[in-house]
């Protein structure tokens, strides 16, 4: 039971929308999507980055992005920070306005604990 209830309160906040704004000519509504689409392709691009993925949440009454970056072992964090700052900046313009983003790196390790060292016999 208690798993349950642990399982059914992780995705609260969670949202498809990352910003909407309303003008005279109608409304406009920016999806997850688009936002996984400009912030992660100059990022998975690298050589120094495994993956990158983003996601939407609302706060309270805003909206907040997460960049999450899985980096190779031994990247140059400055550099991956760098680049997220860059198309973080890019994003911004493009949208005009800005709005929270948290940038979350990790790297693979704690996978490779649950792993065998011996791949081939």
């Amino acid at each position: 039971m208690v798993l349950l209830v642990f399982l059914g309160t992780r995705r609260r906040g969670g949202s498809k929308t990352v910003l909407e704004i309303d003008a005279e000519g109608g409304r406009t509504v920016v999806d997850r999507d688009v936002a996984e689409s400009l912030l992660t392709d100059p990022l998975v691009r690298r050589p120094d980055v495994l993956s990158a993925r983003t996601g939407a949440y609302r706060i309270g009454g805003s909206r907040a992005v997460e960049l999450a970056v899985i980096v190779r072992p031994g990247a140059p964090l400055g550099a991956v920070v760098d680049a997220a700052e860059a198309a973080i900046r890019e994003w911004d313009e493009l949208l005009g306005e800005r709005i929270p983003i948290m940038l979350h790196l990790s790297d693979r390790r704690w996978r490779d604990a649950f792993r065998s060292p011996r791949r081939v016999q």
